[in-house]
């Protein structure tokens, strides 16, 4: 005989979500992204809404073809920073991102890391994020410097819990806990610079994205991320690491992705990137910086120099 109380329940409604299903081995798959920035720029800097931010630059883009079309096109209404760059990026690896400028290069570490929103083209994570623009980039000279790592870690999400656990093992990873509770105004750019990697690397995540990270000065810390690195492929983090330094790249990295004139030019291990591009790589240690820089490089600041 049925069952009343069956009969009445309520159907549970499955669901459509299809779970992602990484490659052999990927922590991150970069499906054709692409990114354009002009001179209306700055009005999707703002648009914190991703379709937002989408319809702006589809209205953009359209508005720069029909000029094209009637011959009243404006080559800098639309720049193109990144064109249909895809690639797979292993579980483990220590990439570094290479470009001539630096354009290219920042505009991809601030796409994985979910500040910016790509024009086109699809990114997949397999793992915990962990996402940091500028380590070295003071915020609240009056705050302590604790204060402004936290503060600077809830704006990019990390949880409160993590967070805490944190800040507990940076003491013995930097060897400078007892500036953490110094104002900010009052420790050099350098050591700004170290605990703040030393932060980065203290998070318990699977996949940690930082640009701009400085020489680190203190020979703790020096050490300690020189282990980090050596110990992450064997942990099965990956590191994403984007800067100026080329020679520091070439020297910390398992991988090197190298753009050339906003296209993925190459990706692979390192000795053999650098056998088969000798001649882009010498010419990105050569070339300037185009990328607007919001702070100045803690390399810049002396040890014992203080900011005020």
């Amino acid at each position: 005989m049925l069952d009343k109380t069956r009969a009445n329940a309520p159907k549970k409604r499955r669901s459509r979500s299809r779970k992602l299903r990484p490659g052999p081995g990927h922590a991150i798959e970069i499906h054709s992204i692409s990114k354009w920035r002009g001179a209306a720029s700055h009005i999707t800097r703002f648009a914190r809404n991703e379709s937002l931010q989408t319809l702006i630059e589809l209205a953009l883009t359209i508005r720069h073809v029909k000029g094209h079309r009637k011959g009243k096109a404006d080559d800098k209404m639309l720049e193109p920073l990144l064109q249909q760059v895809t690639v797979n990026i292993e579980r483990g690896s220590v990439v570094g991102v290479i470009d001539i400028g630096g354009k290219s290069r920042a505009a991809l570490i601030r796409i994985l890391g979910n500040s910016e929103a790509p024009s086109t083209g699809v990114i997949r994570f397999f793992g915990k994020v962990a996402a940091f623009g500028q380590l070295g980039a003071s915020a609240f000279p009056y705050m302590t410097c604790r204060e402004n790592i936290e503060f600077g870690a809830r704006l990019v999400g990390v949880p409160r819990l993590d967070i805490q656990a944190a800040m507990e093992r940076v003491p013995k990873f930097s060897g400078l806990g007892e500036f953490l509770d110094m104002p900010l105004r009052r420790i050099s750019k350098a050591k700004i610079a170290d605990l703040g990697m030393s932060f980065a690397c203290c998070l318990d995540y699977d996949i940690l994205i930082a640009d701009e990270i400085a020489r680190a000065r203190s020979e703790t810390v020096q050490t300690s991320w020189q282990n980090y690195l050596a110990q992450a492929p064997g942990c099965g983090q990956t590191v994403i690491l984007g800067s100026r330094n080329v020679s520091r790249l070439e020297g910390q990295c398992t991988h090197l992705l190298l753009i050339k004139a906003t296209e993925l030019l190459d990706y692979g291990p390192t000795s053999e990137i650098e056998k088969r591009h000798a001649g882009f790589l010498d010419e990105a240690r050569t070339t300037p910086i185009e990328a607007e820089d919001q702070f100045a490089s803690a390399d810049e600041e002396d040890e014992d120099g203080e900011v005020m």
